[in-house]
């Protein structure tokens, strides 16, 4: 089977377009990885080859959004539900390690996938608030309510987190601006699946930014996390125990990755 095609216009929703001679390159590296005899997928995870993808693969993302030292960036296995899913706990316990209180994640409702967001951080047991629900709002999704509609709190010390989408695909959503100069001390959390390196960020302003791959820079299957080092110190299990809160799976468990 040849590896060539003709260049193909494809618009899908869900994984991406990528070059073919990206493509191209990944297949022959599956048989046969720089040589080794072997393919990139059956190397040891532990070896000096893979450990250079890795760190090869975090410096160009590094070097692409300019990404300060304070900040760390990783991978983990699953998508845009095992991020909302993961981000609801750590960050809890992050809060839980710098304040010793169980806090409030405010979420920003405008669009389907933060709402699946905010109702997986209320089954999970974390302490929410919406800072706005669009829906509620406006009748339906579909547009931003301004700022001076948003629910914020005069007292911010016990927010821990403030989380929204950045770009909701499926409602036509998106931000073009940081409108979060309301919360200052509050870790401002992104899901960025849908538009990551479309744009320039500042990515000193965020607490985490969380992008599943397949929309713009990979397969499914991987997502890519940029963490504030300090929201890597996070309570112990018995403190979040005794507190009545959710534990991190170890396998999303983002000190240990």
């Amino acid at each position: 089977m040849s590896l060539d095609r003709a260049e193909p216009n494809y618009f899908g929703a869900g994984p991406a377009l990528l070059p073919t001679s990206v493509l191209q390159q990944a297949a022959k590296d599956l048989i046969n990885y720089n040589g080794l005899g072997l393919g990139a997928g059956e190397i040891s995870h532990r070896s000096a080859d893979a450990t250079k993808i890795i760190n090869d693969t975090k410096q160009h993302l590094t070097e692409l959004l300019s990404i300060p030292d304070t900040h760390e960036v990783f991978f983990l296995q699953g998508g845009g539900t095992t991020g909302f899913s993961s981000i609801a706990t750590n960050l809890t316990a992050a809060f839980v390690k710098k304040t010793g209180k169980t806090g409030k994640a405010g979420y920003i409702v405008d669009g389907t996938w933060s709402k699946k967001s905010y109702e997986e951080a209320v089954r999970l047991g974390v302490e929410t608030y919406t800072v706005i629900d669009a829906k509620k709002e406006d009748g339906k999704f579909g547009s931003i309510p301004d700022v001076e509609k948003w629910n914020i709190p005069s007292d911010l010390s016990e927010t821990s987190y403030v989380y929204f989408c950045d770009n909701e695909t499926v409602n036509g959503v998106e931000f073009t601006e940081f409108p979060f100069e309301k919360f200052p001390g509050v870790e401002i959390v992104a899901d960025m699946s849908s538009n990551f390196l479309s744009k320039e960020i500042d990515v000193s302003k965020y607490g985490v930014i969380m992008a599943g791959a397949q929309k713009n820079v990979g397969l499914a299957g991987l997502s890519i996390y940029i963490i504030k080092k300090s929201l890597l110190e996070q309570a112990s299990d018995d403190e979040l125990k005794a507190l009545n809160l959710p534990l991190s799976p170890i396998a999303f468990h983002y000190p240990t990755f």
